[in-house]
């Protein structure tokens, strides 16, 4: 599901510049048929190190394992290509970019975890809510 401003689906956060609560509505929703949620956010190189970035994704991330969902970042280099084939880059590629908070500092990075691909790297294993 395109969530963007478009449904019911967002993450309350403290903007840190005003410090008032705001929502955040993440690019995507995705449930895969096991009924697993995946949050995912496409976010380009020169916004990631902005404040508000930084505080949507802590949220996000934390809204995430609360809710037992995962918070997934895709640089915006790929996030023309196709879902599947993006999956099957990363598969290729053994590895996943997510968020990481370390030390105050969040950067993109890649994950050895194959859970989300595994979960999503057949057409007959996933459906994109519209």
């Amino acid at each position: 599901m395109f969530t963007a401003g478009q449904s019911d689906f967002l993450i309350h956060y403290i903007d840190p510049d005003s410090n008032t609560l705001r929502s955040y509505y993440p690019d995507f929703l995705i449930e895969t048929k096991d009924g697993s949620f995946y949050i995912i956010e496409i976010k380009g190189g020169n916004r990631v190190d902005l404040p508000i970035t930084k505080a949507k994704t802590e949220y996000a991330t934390r809204f995430a394992k609360d809710s037992k969902m995962e918070y997934v970042f895709i640089p915006d280099n790929y996030a023309t290509m196709k879902l599947q084939e993006f999956i099957a880059l990363q598969s290729k590629q053994n590895s996943f970019y997510t968020f990481d908070n370390k030390h105050g500092e969040l950067y993109a990075a890649q994950s050895q975890s194959t859970d989300f691909q595994n979960k999503l790297d057949k057409d007959t294993q996933y459906e994109i809510k519209h």
